[in-house]
């Protein structure tokens, strides 16, 4: 009897935006393509539309981690470098 394959997890990128807010994305599962007869940008990743906002970064991550998700936080410090954590 076979099994299912197993689903794979998406990663979410959490990252900070002026206002204190922050947005949880999904990396791009497959590249956009162009529709040959309309020429607009097309994509079979449905994630790649979605874009959350929380108001400080542990709702974020909590978010993430009940859902099960792989993410990376990054934040630009006052200093202008950015951080990134894995977590997977």
């Amino acid at each position: 009897m076979a099994s299912p394959s197993p689903t794979r997890l998406p990663t979410a990128r959490i990252a900070s935006e002026r206002g204190g807010r922050w947005v949880l994305t999904f990396e791009r599962e497959t590249p956009p393509e162009l529709d040959p007869l309309t020429g607009w940008t097309i994509s079979t990743d449905p994630l790649s539309q979605i874009r959350l906002t929380f108001p400080d970064v542990q709702s974020a991550l909590g978010f993430a981690e009940r859902k099960g998700w792989r993410y990376e936080v990054a934040e630009a410090p006052a200093g202008g470098r950015s951080i990134h954590l894995d977590h997977r």
